[in-house]
């Protein structure tokens, strides 16, 4: 997941032609890869009890050594991507671009896109071209996924309910460093900072800017003078995609300096004056019914009922139901005390009452705050390695991508359905 081989390779493994000489080759890219990602996971541990301003000098040096061999896991696996897509006499390749039967910046031919499909087709391609161009350094190939977002999030916020969240629009959310990690920016920074950021989110667009516009004019060229303007362009934005790395330490070393954010509140606890209350309520309610069962209740004299004449007359069961009930009928001797307890009683059951809807609100609120701050340990835990990719100083560029695509697996999100690729009709697919 993260790889620029991703996509070619859930197609081989849907078709079931993975060649075994290409399989060996992925087993291979795999062990070195994991073994390079878990030496950089233990000297972030053994620098974690630092302060963030102490670790950057340690991890430095440690990046001199690694980066290297980093660097050419990442061009390991740029050919893996391109055994991936190309293909064989035997075989078809898994090129995206391959039946495509339409291509933009062509509105008037029969090749071209219609006007109604223009944003979808290329939100398509860019995202095709971050996974499927050949040509492209790591860090373009990051810089053209971040245009594909760009674009799916228009699209998705165009003509939708409130309800469909992007960040679109939203100026406090940007791409940061790797590519297409994201950043929101902090409410409070200081001028300078805040400058920097706004330096970097200039410099880099420029960047994203001349790849959109390759892309949209070269999208009808042959496939290798693709490839070639691809490499010129990626070795022309090679100086500048360095800057822009700088200039994210940079500001990387200034957010370590900021004091850090206070840590979230912890859930509030159950209000314990409401707990006596309810407590007390109770007592009162079950003083008062032992009181009125030790007042001696005075029964008026059962009412006789006269023989039938016949003496052979049995009993009905009505008549002994009657008979019986009088026996126990209600105390109608002393209503100033039958007032008073019926008073008590209502006083005690409103209270109880009212009680109720307090606890139910407040536990309400706890379940609510405790929630909020699962949500929260849960973030914490799962966006960890996310975060020391993105923010961590003294790392190089190399190994902030090898950790971000082990972040992006940790995240552990849904996949989109398969898509099958472009066939040769002349209109995109939506």
């Amino acid at each position: 997941m993260g790889e620029p081989f991703y996509p070619p390779l859930g197609t081989r493994l849907h078709q079931g032609e993975l060649a075994k000489d290409v399989a060996a080759h992925l087993a291979s890219y795999r062990a070195q890869r994991d073994r390079l990602r878990n030496d950089l996971l233990n000297q972030l541990t053994a620098v974690s009890n630092l302060v963030p301003a102490a670790q950057a000098a340690p991890l430095r040096a440690f990046a001199r050594v690694q980066t290297p061999t980093i660097a050419a896991l990442e061009t390991d696996a740029e050919k893996l991507r391109d055994e991936l897509v190309r293909s064989t006499w035997t075989k078809d390749g898994a090129d995206w671009n391959g039946q495509r039967g339409w291509c933009l910046g062509r509105t008037g031919s029969r090749s071209g896109v219609p006007p109604g499909y223009a944003d979808n087709a290329e939100f398509q391609v860019t995202r095709a071209a971050a996974f499927f161009q050949p040509g492209l350094g790591a860090a373009q190939r990051g810089m053209v996924y971040e245009l594909a977002i760009e674009e799916h999030e228009k699209i998705l916020a165009f003509g939708q309910s409130p309800r469909v969240q992007t960040a679109a629009g939203d100026p406090t959310v940007i791409f940061f460093s790797p590519e297409a990690a994201r950043f929101r920016l902090p409410a409070t920074l200081p001028a300078e900072l805040r400058a920097k950021f706004g330096q970097f989110v200039h410099d880099k667009d420029a960047l994203k800017r001349e790849l959109r516009e390759t892309l949209v004019a070269q999208d009808g060229a042959s496939d290798s003078k693709r490839r070639a303007v691809f490499q010129k362009l990626t070795e022309q934005q090679w100086p500048r995609v360095v800057a822009l790395d700088e200039l994210a330490e940079s500001i990387r070393a200034d957010l370590a300096t900021l004091p850090a954010p206070p840590p979230p509140p912890l859930p509030p606890q159950f209000p314990a004056d409401l707990v006596a209350r309810i407590n007390a309520n109770r007592d009162a309610l079950a003083a008062l019914w032992r009181e009125r069962l030790a007042v001696k209740p005075t029964f008026p004299a059962a009412t006789p009922v006269p023989s039938p004449p016949n003496d052979s007359h049995e009993t009905t069961p009505a008549e002994t139901r009657a008979s019986r009930g009088a026996e126990f009928l209600p105390d109608e001797t002393d209503p100033d005390l039958r007032r008073q307890t019926a008073a008590r009683s209502a006083a005690l059951i409103a209270e109880r009452s009212a009680l109720l809807a307090e606890f139910r609100a407040a536990y309400k609120r706890i379940a609510t705050s405790n929630a909020a701050f699962a949500q929260l340990s849960r973030e914490e835990v799962i966006f960890r390695d996310y975060r020391a990719a993105m923010l961590t100083p003294g790392l190089s560029p190399e190994q902030r991508r090898l950790l971000f695509t082990y972040a992006l697996a940790g995240l552990a999100q849904a996949l989109p359905t398969g898509e099958s690729p472009p066939s040769a009709r002349f209109t995109p697919a939506p």
